[in-house]
């Protein structure tokens, strides 16, 4: 934590504005379906643990008016580990990112109602479909964020700069297209690249 310290005052110090981010939960590299971390949780980490890592984070760098938002979680995606699959909304309430995710943005909002709360989609990010049709709403409002991350491998095989966009907007450029729409708010593109 002296170096995660050091490195969030140098940032602020320099200018710089400071996302907080909850990447996994296990020491290791990121990203796979086998790593144990596709969810928010998991045995060595249950939900309460998350959410109090996300209070603890929050109210460490509360005097730090560069840490501007909080990520909640990063990249869902399938724990093949511990046999787990995230959704959006629906099915088993201990699977629901749409629920946990209103949890964790309660818990930063009341530490620090300052921040923005950054909300990624599942499927490594790179699936925002569900908010059409379950957007989040929170408590405190002007707050909410959504992210999506965009890897061409990870979408589809484009040859155009048309297919690229369509299957962007599909998964999540709608949310910040859609104007008057109960789910439109800002997107942040957390992360992207190409092959």
């Amino acid at each position: 934590m002296d170096v995660f310290d050091a490195t969030v005052k140098s940032l602020a110090d320099a200018g710089v504005m400071v996302i907080l981010n909850n990447h996994i939960s296990d020491a290791g590299w990121c990203c796979s379906e086998t790593d144990g971390n596709g969810m928010w949780y998991n045995p060595k980490y249950p939900e309460e643990t998350w959410i109090e890592t996300l209070e603890a984070m929050t109210l460490r760098y509360k005097d730090t008016p560069l840490v501007v938002g909080n990520d909640l979680r990063n990249e869902l995606r399938k724990d093949r580990k511990h046999h787990h699959t995230p959704k959006w909304g629906t099915g088993n309430p201990k699977n629901d990112w749409l629920l946990a995710a209103k949890k964790g943005a309660a818990a930063v909002l009341a530490q620090n109602p300052d921040l923005l709360i950054i909300v990624e989609g599942l499927s490594y990010a790179n699936d925002l479909t569900k908010i059409r049709d379950s957007p989040l709403f929170l408590d405190t409002p002007n707050k909410l964020v959504y992210s999506a991350h965009a890897y061409d491998w990870e979408l589809s095989n484009y040859t155009t700069y048309t297919e690229t966009a369509n299957d962007y907007d599909e998964a999540f450029g709608y949310i910040v297209k859609d104007e008057g729409a109960d789910y439109h708010a800002p997107l942040w593109l957390g992360e992207f690249g190409t092959n």
